[in-house]
């Protein structure tokens, strides 16, 4: 995600600013930048510029900003194709990966708890994108 994103106005309007296709946040930064890049914008990335976030930091809101940014991804996929992306593994390899940190953070073992907690956070993330890959049926 893009999270802090400043586009000169003249080319926000050569590319045709955000495309409705992306009905909600997540993917919508991705396809301008695409789009930007592909019409000869260049970017730089500035270590002066500082954002500061007041996210929602609870498990729905959690879960719900991966989906979204699944979701963007399989969007942007379907409509641009895998241009500048890092190849998706098939979902089976996926889901074989998800699966493994489960097993790694329920099965007994000497492993500390915090270790199995951040193993159960990224299984819900992983589990959270891929259902919103699916409902664009990407991936």
């Amino acid at each position: 995600p893009a999270a802090n994103l400043a586009v000169r106005n003249e080319w926000f309007h050569r590319v045709g600013g955000f495309d409705a296709c992306f009905p909600r946040p997540g993917g919508e930064d991705l396809d301008l930048t695409y789009r930007l890049i592909r019409a000869g914008a260049r970017s730089a990335v500035l270590d002066s510029w500082v954002t500061y976030h007041a996210c929602q930091c609870g498990l729905l809101d959690f879960c719900r900003r991966y989906f979204r940014y699944g979701y963007g991804e399989a969007l942007f996929r379907k409509l641009r194709g895998d241009a500048g992306l890092p190849p998706l593994y098939p979902r089976s390899q996926r889901l074989e990966r998800l699966m493994e940190l489960i097993w790694e953070a329920v099965l007994p073992g000497p492993r500390a708890r915090s270790d199995r907690m951040l193993r159960l956070l990224m299984a819900t993330q992983q589990i959270s994108r891929e259902l919103g890959m699916l409902c664009v049926g990407g991936g």
